[in-house]
């Protein structure tokens, strides 16, 4: 990642990003987003910006983003350590009850804490974990 390949986004500590299906790609790190245009293929004017009650209503709740993933059905799921957010793409805004933690009632066969990435592949969610 360099100023040549995505002219105007961070070059290192992107903590987690997920694909829009809007033409934009959103890169978080620490407290700060990003949008970044597929089309123009630059961070859009502004950024970054601060994930906060204003630009992500209940998202910051969570704290810090460890993963993020467009489930492809107008929500966006936010993973932090052992909780996560889910995010309605149409209201703008966390569904009310989040964050909530990760269990086998919300989240069957996958792992508690630690997610390190979550993506999206035919019909299925993906999750990745360290060890």
């Amino acid at each position: 990642i360099n100023g040549q390949t995505w002219p105007g986004l961070w070059t290192n500590g992107i903590d987690a990003a997920y694909n829009g299906g809007n033409g934009k790609v959103y890169f978080f790190r620490g407290n700060q987003y990003m949008r970044y245009d597929i089309a123009a293929d630059r961070t859009d004017p502004g950024y970054p910006k601060p994930i906060n009650n204003q630009t992500w209503p209940g998202l910051p709740a969570l704290g810090r983003i460890e993963s993020a993933v467009n489930a492809g059905n107008g929500k966006i799921y936010f993973f932090s350590g052992n909780r996560y957010v889910r995010y309605d793409i149409a209201a703008d805004r966390a569904d009310p009850g989040y964050p909530a933690f990760i269990n086998a009632q919300n989240w069957q066969g996958v792992w508690t804490s630690g997610i390190t990435m979550a993506t999206s592949g035919p019909g299925k969610l993906l999750f990745f974990h360290a060890r």
